[in-house]
């Protein structure tokens, strides 16, 4: 699955699917298996060219299924769909890889690609960058990350003052955290050393995470020096960001004709 809106537009969505089957020796009622599988039955005599991008992605996921593939392709088999419909395509892919096939699916959704695949290769300009697995990814991109949000960030930003290879980065306060609340992202710091500094110092810290780097942000830091389209960070406000922002707080950016699969 290539393209979501390949079907004619003036062809009904069964009639586009029974083309199929009758130019593949694939009986009809295989047809009817597919449509009742991924949505598009309810609509089956509707014509392709007045359904919406979410149903185009149904019908075009059931064109894919017709011949019962041992090996599934999809590029970008979620644009469109709702919140219930990129679940569904997840467990698809995921049923489909239980059955033994092999699913090959290309998307720049870091947050679906971390929850789908197992395996990832990263492309940029059109070459693979790195060829591993989600976990492992994550892994090597790891690193000591901290989240804290404290009305004490004078004495905080004090205590490492004298610890260079820390980098402290002032975020966004969440709702519901007290009026004097600010909000930090500390990178290279030891999370019990920074425990038990805070506890020396009196540090009053109303949120003290360990967190993560995601998928998201490990393609981000891999595949920045490929990006094809770099838009000018902006804040919130609208204003420039300043160029030695952390990587973290900048944005996706477009990669043309790459992404991770």
């Amino acid at each position: 699955m290539l393209d979501a809106k390949y079907a004619p537009k003036s062809r009904s969505a069964y009639a586009y699917l029974c083309s199929l089957a009758y130019t593949n020796n694939i009986s009809k009622s295989r047809v009817d298996e597919v449509m009742d599988l991924t949505g598009p039955a309810s609509v089956k005599k509707a014509k392709a060219g007045r359904f919406s991008l979410g149903m185009s992605q149904r019908l075009a996921i059931a064109a894919s299924l017709l011949g019962d593939p041992k090996n599934l392709v999809l590029d970008e088999p979620v644009n469109g769909l709702d919140a219930e419909g990129v679940k569904w395509v997840r467990d698809l892919c995921r049923n489909c890889a239980a059955e033994g096939r092999a699913v090959l699916l290309s998307s720049h959704l870091m947050s679906e690609v971390a929850l789908t695949a197992d395996n990832l290769v990263i492309i940029g300009e059109g070459r693979i960058l790195q060829t591993t697995t989600v976990s492992d990814f994550v892994e090597e991109h790891s690193r000591d990350l901290l989240s804290v949000v404290t009305p004490d960030a004078e004495r905080m930003q004090a205590m490492f003052a004298n610890s260079p290879s820390v980098r402290i980065t002032e975020t966004t306060v969440e709702d519901g955290y007290p009026a004097d609340s600010r909000a930090f992202r500390i990178e290279g710091a030891d999370f019990a050393a920074v425990a038990h500094g805070f506890a020396r110092s009196q540090i009053v810290a109303y949120r003290f995470t360990r967190e993560q780097v995601s998928l998201e942000q490990a393609y981000m830091e891999l595949t920045h020096a490929h990006a094809q389209y770099v838009s000018a960070p902006m804040t919130a406000a609208g204003a420039q960001i300043p160029q030695n922002m952390p990587m973290q707080n900048m944005p996706v950016q477009n990669m043309g004709n790459g992404g991770a699969r």
